[in-house]
């Protein structure tokens, strides 16, 4: 069956089905030493991030660099509320 009129116009011309998006890469797993690790003791690691969601089921964990910290905070934010 043809498209009518009002239909390509608000597809602008396309016919057929839409291409899949392209896949996303993601970063391979960290390799650093306590990168995802609980925070043990009072030594700071410098430079280190981190993280604590409130109200999530994940704990505190500190994480070596920004892209593993995004990562952490991503997985913290999932985990908020406990079980559902």
């Amino acid at each position: 069956m043809a498209a009518t009129k009002p239909q390509k116009v608000w597809n602008k011309g396309m016919a057929s089905e839409p291409k899949p998006p392209r896949a996303v890469e993601t970063t391979v797993r960290c390799t650093t030493t306590g990168c995802g690790a609980q925070p043990g003791g009072v030594r700071q690691i410098p430079s280190w991030i981190a993280i604590e969601v409130v109200g999530s089921t994940e704990p505190k964990r500190l994480f070596c660099s920004w892209d593993c910290a995004a990562y952490g905070s991503a997985l913290a934010e999932l985990r908020v509320g406990g079980g559902q």
